[in-house]
């Protein structure tokens, strides 16, 4: 191929975006050729490792294990037939940092990992690789993630500098305009560099590379281009990057996630080639290929994205009938002399369910709600009408409560400004379309749209659109800016029984709106109102108009003056209103017709305790997305039978622990959450030092502040961190029971699976606990242990590591349990087996069946027999065997072999203590209450119970 002076008239070489884009991007090829030569010789390093570890008497699989068998969603770690295979696959698990979350087994081929060093790196490697098989095959993303997520690499290098370098390639390969900022250069670089530095420590391969990024920043293409062996050398590096981009934009369609490719992507990279005719040419066929499977993806997607629209509208839409009460709550809290009421909200298919408590008394949702605040307004709602709290009010100022409640909030307030304003780019005097965009960005928060999205000039025009109102006037040039010419009205959300309240609200959310269009001014004394009032009249703005009423509206309206209507805005809304409505009527219709013909399983849930209010709230199951109020059908009374117990049990507890200590403060912060996770019993993190994340989420629900960190730096330079645990955590039963003490003592139980282990002294002899129970229960073969050594993030000789393994033989009977069909009486056994192993609950209505069996398929036993048997009167009984051998594992590595017995032997007892011990016989309260004491805490568990009703229902005409 021969290049002439001619490229030096190609616009692209001029553009100093695309110059910086093609030196981000061949930084990251000149440090991924690095990459592959240090990787070829320690990958074989560490398959030499593991297969000393192995060290099996047959070297080789001769049963030509697969995946083929696999079913993933019944095991995570997957079952081979040879024992060689089975070691391999222990020992790549041991050393893989998500080891109990996503391990992309069928990237590689078992049966050739004893041979093939390439076949056991590809576990660690993302999806996409499973063909490949020499290290010139590997893109710069699958070395990272190997350097991630296999230990032995730890004592090279940490995730945090991977991580940027991997970002940095999506940031390159994303870009929708093939531009890079001169900063955003200098930082991509600073990137690389510090990874290889890092790594030239370990070794000399690496050197020379910084030497040649610093070449790369500074290379100047006129001088470069003006040899044509240069050039031409040059410009074929360009093409192999653009071929490299073609695939990352294929992949980016056939992945078909949240991370997809958009159509501005798609348009950008044609309108790119359609200037540029050489590389057009060149990528032809790679671009017809990716323009084919887009056409096929956009068509499923486009049906798919339709369904899900409806179905998401459907699924929990805001109730608009709800009364506004959650600032009145507040007032007669205040009024009463109560602590403040406090609000959260629980996460429920695609809404949330409003809890609040006020006065010691927790008062839960009836409906899930789209929105937080909606879930939240009508849980305040249900306190409101709570005749204890009727009752405090009428005796504080004599008025009539109920009639409060039942009236709603008197006001809410609208804002609407008049604007005429010049919206400028951050960078005045910039032609660039990155300067336009920010100045849209500015528009994001005004609109109330999404401000995680990645074009904000889309959203914005995608919003005028949809709403037919007129968009912003977009003046470029040098000295550019967006033009906003209309009114718009701002809501406040919340409502007040005093206009002046809900006056400053309204007045908070136009200044929230406006931040970055209008000169910033500070607030004094939470006066709102005079805050905008001035913020206007700085920008020579008139003043805003407030209008009152008793509906509430959430959002903002915009009606710009080129709008063929003045309140298009509104009016598109009511109409979009309206139609909601009454596809949601025709929905419950027919998902009533098909609840009855299909008999699904109704839960009655009640608002609190038996002598409570009488409405109800219809759910189907949570695997389906639409929520149904019968409205016509009728149902027969309910026995007494159908009432049951959820148990809450809150625990005070006050505990230091550790000080952990490590040579960086994040590490020391990573072990002291390590240890915690473990003292909890919450199982391994979901991802690679996902610890603390773990632990924070754990806090949370059990609605308890965080822990505190103490982070000190001792005299030799470590650093040491030590977490305080200090406040109430409650714990809830599992599952309802018919009798409240047995409520009661599920809730201790639960606390007990998660504090024993937090307050309990160091030395507890888990092994002989589990001796001493699997003796009682009548079983005489003990329990085998033995310890699968691990490699610590250090690589020092002293930091090996070992997960201790239990095996335990268990025999037991759980049943019978007796239903109208065979259906209900095994998803009752199962039910009350997942109790009994401490299994939680089911992610999915119905699927305590599949949580159990994937249990079992984890735990390498058998799965649970099902003996079914019909009475005389035509009912079901169903008994589940249990019989084999359970495989329990330490959740964390240690450097002894007696301590990872010792946690293999609690996560055995933390499943099979409630599965053992007989009916009865564990006063788990007791129990609880010798712990605290023990402890010292100074504070009782206190117990409190919630009704529910569960079915069998029968619908009748």
């Amino acid at each position: 191929m021969v290049y002439t002076l001619e490229m030096m008239q190609f616009q692209r070489f001029q553009d100093e975006g695309y110059k910086n884009w093609i030196k981000s991007t061949m930084g990251l090829v000149y440090f991924r050729d690095y990459l592959e030569k240090f990787l070829e010789d320690e990958t074989e390093t560490y398959h030499q490792k593991l297969r000393d570890k192995v060290n099996l008497q047959e070297e080789e699989c001769t049963k030509s294990c697969s995946f083929n068998n696999w079913d993933p969603r019944s095991s995570k770690i997957p079952r081979l037939d040879c024992e060689v295979c089975d070691r391999w696959r222990d020992e790549i698990l041991a050393n893989h940092t998500s080891k109990d979350g996503k391990v992309l087994w069928r990237n590689s081929k078992p049966h050739l990992w004893s041979t093939n060093k390439w076949e056991v790196a590809k576990v660690y490697m993302p999806n996409g690789h499973a063909k490949h098989s020499s290290a010139g095959d590997f893109d710069l993303p699958a070395f990272l993630s190997l350097m991630t997520q296999c230990r032995h690499f730890s004592k090279y290098v940490q995730q945090k500098p991977c991580t940027e370098v991997s970002n940095v390639r999506n940031n390159v390969m994303h870009s929708p305009n093939l531009k890079v900022t001169q900063d955003d250069l200098r930082e991509y670089l600073r990137r690389i560099k510090s990874l290889a530095n890092t790594l030239e420590e370990h070794s000399k391969l690496f050197n020379g590379l910084t030497q040649e990024l610093d070449k790369l920043q500074n290379l100047d293409f006129s001088l470069m281009l003006n040899g044509s062996t240069e050039a031409e050398k040059f410009l074929d590096k360009e093409l192999q990057i653009m071929k490299e981009k073609m695939e990352y934009l294929t992949q980016k369609v056939e992945e078909a996630t949240e991370n997809m490719l958009t159509p501005n992507e798609l348009h950008d990279m044609e309108k790119f080639l359609a200037e540029n005719k050489d590389l057009q040419v060149k990528l032809d066929s790679q671009w017809q290929s990716l323009k084919e499977i887009q056409e096929q993806q956009g068509q499923q997607l486009q049906q798919l994205n339709t369904r899900v629209e409806k179905l998401e509208k459907r699924a929990c839409e805001p109730d608009d009938s709800i009364p506004w009460y959650k600032n009145h709550l507040f007032e007669v809290a205040k009024k009463l002399k109560w602590s403040e009421p406090s609000f959260s909200e629980t996460r429920e298919g695609l809404g949330f369910r409003g809890q609040v408590k006020i006065n010691d008394r927790i008062f839960t949702g009836e409906k899930v709600h789209r929105s937080k605040v909606q879930a939240h307004q009508e849980a305040a709602k249900i306190a409101l009408e709570d005749s204890a709290i009727a009752a405090a009010i009428d005796k504080v100022n004599g008025v009539d409560s109920a009639s409060v409640a039942q009236a709603g909030l008197s006001f809410f307030c609208s804002v609407t400004v008049e604007l005429d304003i010049k919206v400028f780019p951050d960078q005045i005097g910039s032609e660039t379309e990155e300067a336009m965009e920010s100045a849209y960005k500015k528009l994001v928060p005004l609109f109330g749209l999404d401000p995680s999205a990645s074009d904000s000039k889309d959203a914005v025009l995608l919003y005028c659109q949809t709403y037919k109102v007129s968009p912003p006037e977009e003046n470029s040039g040098p000295k550019g800016f967006l033009r906003l010419r209309g009114s718009i009205t701002f809501h406040d959300p919340e409502g007040s029984s005093t206009k002046k309240q809900t006056q400053q609200q309204a007045a908070k959310a136009a200044l929230q709106g406006l931040h970055g269009i209008l000169q910033e001014i500070n607030v004094f004394s939470e006066n709102y109102i005079g805050a905008l009032k001035e913020a206007l009249e700085a920008s020579n703005l008139g003043q805003p108009s407030y209008d009152f009423s008793q509906t509430p509206k959430q959002g903002v309206t915009w009606v710009g003056k080129q709008s063929p209507a003045e309140q298009g805005g509104r009016r598109v809304e009511a109409e979009e209103a309206s139609q909601r409505n009454e596809e949601e009527t025709e929905q419950g219709q027919r998902d009533e017709r098909a609840h009855a013909a299909n008999e699904l399983p109704v839960t009655y849930q009640g608002t609190g305790d038996a002598g409570g209010s009488n409405q109800s709230n219809y759910l189907l199951p949570a695997a389906t997305l639409t929520q149904v109020t019968p409205a016509k059908t009728r149902e027969r009374n309910i026995s007494g039978d159908n009432r049951q117990f959820l148990g809450y049990v809150a625990v005070t507890i006050q505990k230091d622990l550790g000080p952990s200590e490590a040579s960086s403060q994040e590490g020391a912060v990573q072990e002291a959450y390590s240890k915690l996770l473990t003292d909890l019993s919450l199982g391994p993190a979901a991802t690679a030092a996902g610890e603390k994340q773990s632990v924070v989420e754990f806090f949370t629900q059990k609605e308890s502040p965080l822990p505190l960190e103490d982070i000190v730096k001792t005299s030799d330079g470590m650093f040491r961190c030590t977490l305080t645990v200090k406040g109430p955590l409650t714990f809830c039963s599992p599952v309802g029971t018919s009798r409240k003490q047995e409520a009661e003592q599920l809730a201790a139980k639960e606390a007990l699976k998660h504090l024993e282990g937090l307050l309990s002294t160091a030395g507890e002899n888990y092994k002989g606990r589990l001796q001493e129970l699997l003796a009682k229960d009548g079983i005489k073969k003990s329990p085998q242990y033995r310890a699968i050594e691990n490699l610590s993030c250090v690589g020092a000789a002293d930091s090996k590591q070992f997960i201790g393994c239990v095996t335990v033989t268990v025999q037991k009977d759980i049943g019978p349990f007796e239903a109208s069909s065979q259906e209900r009486a095994v998803q009752a056994a199962y039910r009350r087996l997942m109790t009994d192993l401490s299994l939680g609950s089911a992610a999915a209505a119905g699927g305590d069946k599949q949580t159990v069996v994937e249990f079992f398929t984890q735990k390498e036993c058998p799965h649970p027999q099902e003996d079914i048997l019909t009475t005389s009167d035509g009912r079901f009984r169903c008994t589940l065997k249990i019989k084999g051998a359970l495989t329990f594992r330490s959740p964390v590595g240690t450097s002894k072999k007696k301590e990872a017995d010792q946690l293999a032997a609690k996560e055995a007892l933390n499943h099979l203590e409630g599965l053992l011990s007989v009916c009865g016989d564990k006063n788990y309260k007791g129990i609880l209450q010798e712990l605290l004491a023990k402890h010292q805490t100074g504070s009782k568990p206190e117990y409190s119970t919630k009704v529910i009703v569960t079915g069998p229902w029968e619908q009748i005409g």
